[in-house]
């Protein structure tokens, strides 16, 4: 039954999308971003490391603020 739902909503997606954003595939493509690459990601994996540590003893307070601090100002730049 989820598919039946599914597939006209991804049809119309797609339909949608090509409609609305034919002009984006003209406009010239900027460099890839490595450092905001990198800064997100290690953002995100100290997030995930502190809320994966909060339920056991795995890592000390002083290491989870160390690493909240790292990702906050990492999500800032």
């Amino acid at each position: 039954m989820i598919f039946f739902v599914n597939v006209p909503i991804g049809l119309f997606g797609l339909l949608f999308a090509q409609k609305h954003m034919s002009e984006y595939l003209t406009q010239h493509k900027d460099a890839f971003d490595w450092l905001g690459f990198f800064l997100f990601g290690t953002a995100v994996t100290c997030i995930v490391l502190i809320i994966e540590s909060l339920g056991t003893s795995f890592m000390q307070y002083k290491l989870e603020l160390l690493l909240l601090t790292i990702s906050i100002t990492f999500f800032y730049f």
